[in-house]
């Protein structure tokens, strides 16, 4: 293990390296023939009205890897665990970029995610269950699956305006680190596994941003979402095992920690996770195929409103996530778990009904309009 002067310095190295290979990247996507070979071209469901170059989240993965191969070296996480991860992450990326370049029908990118899922969920319930062998680690990563795969394809169906995807996971991304640690007595490992975790990663959506918020010439892309959607999930299930082997050692586990474990996962994402998730619901409802495009999700429709740009709506969705992410973070603090939770429940359920209304009725009068 390293100084704590050493380890800050690494730190700073990893944020620029990637930002500086993020910056070739974007380069490349932007000024070289490779523009052309991965151009997204507007269609009903899009924002945007200009032809821009896709794929600019094609080498986050380059950036996860790095990490967990640090993060194995360091001995915090098991080799056979984090290379595991750094082959996900690539086949997760691999899958978006093939799809960003040619297509592929939503059968086989489903498929490939679920294979890709399916793998990690039963090396993550070996590993874990060789520490604690008892159900609720069963429910957890049968609780993870389903989560990982929904969030994946949330962020990206929720891919279609600048920055949007990027700034929500970096405010989910700080909100579970802060309330993990703050949930946590002994700190000091997980102080430095998340800070080598999100560091390379957030210095490469940082480089990216530049050129799609200011400059707006290229897009994440495919295999930028779903790189993002898996690595969110992926880091949730990692701190709530830091919060899990507390709670065990304390005694503290019961048959509900799974369903808290799982509805922090989702408040902690819930603008993205709720929006996406109330629209197949309220399309389902009114017989709507749920593959057709459109452009109601909540952040469209406020984009769309007189006064307001994408850069204002991605910054008002990224602090109203990040601010309640922190306002229930305090609150888990002065309750006891058992009322936190319930009034986490009771804000998720409110606002489900409320979201499925409102798309059904947008739905609806998208239907009208075009009749």
């Amino acid at each position: 293990m390293q100084s704590q002067e050493n380890f800050i310095y690494l730190l700073l190295v990893l944020f620029f390296v990637c930002g500086v290979m993020q910056e070739i990247w974007n380069f490349l996507l932007s000024k070289t023939k490779l523009k052309k070979l991965i151009i997204d071209i507007p269609n009903n469901r899009s924002s945007h009205t200009i032809p821009t170059a896709r794929g600019g989240g094609a080498i986050f993965f380059l950036f996860a890897s790095f990490s967990f191969i640090i993060l194995a070296m360091q001995k915090l996480l098991p080799w056979h665990i984090s290379l595991l991860l750094c082959i996900s992450s690539c086949f997760i990326s691999l899958v978006g970029f093939i799809d960003d370049i040619k297509g592929l029908t939503a059968k086989k990118r489903f498929l490939s995610q679920i294979l890709c899922i399916l793998l990690n969920s039963f090396i993550f319930y070996m590993f874990f269950s060789s520490i604690y062998f008892e159900y609720s680690i069963f429910v957890i990563i049968i609780f993870w699956f389903i989560f990982s795969l929904s969030l994946i394809n949330f962020y990206n169906f929720a891919d279609g305006i600048n920055g949007y995807i990027s700034f929500q996971f970096i405010a989910s991304t700080i909100s579970i680190i802060i309330f993990s640690y703050q949930s946590l007595q002994i700190k000091s490992n997980f102080i430095l596994t998340f800070s080598i975790i999100s560091i390379p990663t957030l210095g490469g959506i940082i480089f990216f941003l530049r050129r799609n918020i200011i400059k707006r010439n290229i897009f994440l892309g495919d295999t930028g979402s779903t790189f993002l959607g898996f690595f969110l999930s992926t880091i949730f299930l990692l701190s709530s095992f830091y919060i899990f082997n507390e709670q065990k050692t304390n005694n503290l586990i019961n048959h509900l920690t799974p369903f808290y474990i799982l509805m922090t996962w989702i408040f902690f994402s819930h603008i993205i996770f709720l929006d996406c998730a109330t629209m197949i619901l309220a399309k389902l409802i009114t017989k709507i195929p749920i593959n057709k495009a459109h452009k109601l999700h909540i952040y469209q429709i406020i984009s769309r409103k007189k006064g307001f740009t994408h850069f204002k709506t991605t910054i008002l969705f990224f602090s109203l996530q990040l601010m309640l992410n922190l306002i229930f973070s305090f609150i888990a603090k002065n309750v006891n778990i058992f009322n936190f939770f319930s009034l986490i429940f009771l804000y998720l359920t409110i606002l489900t009904i409320f979201l499925t209304k409102y798309h059904i009725k947008s739905l609806k009068n998208q239907i009208e309009s075009i009749s």
